[in-house]
């Protein structure tokens, strides 16, 4: 055939796929064989507008080929090419999410630690106010209630140093809470 220009047609519902396949084939073709008519790297191109451009087409001369097409397969390709958007922007909203979860999980020890400071501060509190060996061991037990439940918790590496200072201020509100017993001339705990 002899003939300046060749148009390519296809039909609506043509499978994106298949038309990247027609233009990666044109492209090749026209790059192989000796252009008469034409400039290399001139077609395929896009020259006569009384014809719609699909969407593959016209991202295709735009953006010209898909960038993986040598090491990946073609309907991957197709489909990354297709979704780019998406992609960009799932990555964009994941992003800041992951880096939130390390800043998460320090916060999380941070607030634990505070909250058994709270709480070893309004039991300090009541034992200076307890007048009764009752009230003095239900202090005790109370600490170690907040021990234990604070040895079970999980605590960050950059929170270590605050949890074993609680740890200590915990013991030496139950040292002074014993202290509080035998001073009063009470038995000591078992």
């Amino acid at each position: 055939m002899l003939a300046s220009t060749v148009t390519l047609l296809v039909e609506n519902d043509m499978h994106p796929v298949i038309q990247q396949i027609f233009l990666l084939a044109a492209d090749k073709i026209s790059n192989e064989v000796d252009q008469f008519f034409a400039n290399p790297e001139f077609f395929p191109a896009y020259v006569d507008h009384a014809i719609p451009l699909s969407p593959i087409a016209k991202r295709f001369y735009d953006e010209g080929p898909p960038a993986f097409r040598n090491s990946l397969p073609l309907w991957l390709v197709n489909y990354v090419d297709r979704l780019w958007f998406l992609i960009v922007g799932t990555i964009a909203v994941i992003y800041p999410l992951l880096k939130l979860f390390p800043s998460y999980r320090h916060m999380r020890s941070a607030l634990l630690i505070s909250e058994a400071y709270s709480e070893i501060k309004k039991i300090e509190q009541h034992a200076r106010q307890a007048q009764s060996d009752e009230e003095l061991r239900a202090l005790i037990d109370e600490l170690t209630a907040l021990d234990t439940e604070s040895s079970g918790s999980w605590i960050s590496s950059v929170e270590i140093n605050e949890f074993y200072s609680m740890k200590g201020a915990l013991n030496l509100v139950r040292a002074q809470i014993t202290e509080q017993r035998l001073a009063k001339r009470l038995p000591p705990e078992e």
